[in-house]
C-alpha cells in the first residue's frame, strides 16, 4: 500500500515541479516587460485620442497599431491583463500628452491653431508608438 502512495506522491511532485518550471520560463524578460509597458501606454494614448476626436480621427494621424495585442504577445496575456488598467499607465499617458501640448502656449493660439497643434501632437504620439511597436523584443533575449 505504501508503494502506490509513494508513486502518486512522486508523480504529483513531478507535475508540480514541471508546472512551476513552466511558469518561471513563461515570465517575461525585462525587455519584454518594458515593451509591454510602452505598448500599454500607447493603448491609453489611443483611447485618449479616440475620446478627443469623438471617434472621427483625422486622416493625417497615422493608423494605430494593435498596442494591447502587441503587449500581450511580448509579455503574455496574464501580465497585460494584470497591468493594462493601472492608474499609473493612464497617468503616464496623460503626463506625456500634457508635456507635448505645453510645447506651445495654448491660450495664445487661435481655435484653428489649437486644432492643428492637437492634430500634430496626436500624429507625433501615434507615430512614436508605431515606431516602438515595429521593434518588438525577441523571445527570451534578455534575462529576467
Amino acid at each position: 500500500m505504501h508503494a502506490p502512495l509513494r508513486s502518486i506522491a512522486l508523480t504529483l511532485s513531478a507535475i508540480s515541479t514541471l508546472a512551476l518550471a513552466a511558469q518561471v520560463s513563461a515570465a517575461p524578460t525585462d525587455r519584454q516587460r518594458e515593451f509591454a509597458y510602452a505598448m500599454m501606454t500607447c493603448h491609453h494614448h489611443a483611447a485618449l485620442m479616440q475620446k478627443y476626436f469623438h471617434g472621427d480621427i483625422p486622416a493625417r494621424v497615422p493608423q494605430r497599431a494593435h498596442y494591447s495585442e502587441l503587449a500581450s504577445t511580448a509579455a503574455g496575456k496574464k501580465y497585460v491583463a494584470d497591468h493594462i488598467d493601472s492608474h499609473a499607465l493612464r497617468e503616464d499617458a496623460v503626463q506625456q500628452l500634457d508635456q507635448l501640448l505645453r510645447s506651445k502656449n495654448y491660450k495664445d493660439l487661435s481655435p484653428q491653431e489649437r486644432e492643428e497643434h492637437m492634430g500634430a501632437t496626436w500624429t507625433h504620439i501615434i507615430g512614436t508608438c508605431n515606431e516602438v511597436a515595429a521593434k518588438p523584443p525577441a523571445a527570451g533575449t534578455s534575462k529576467k
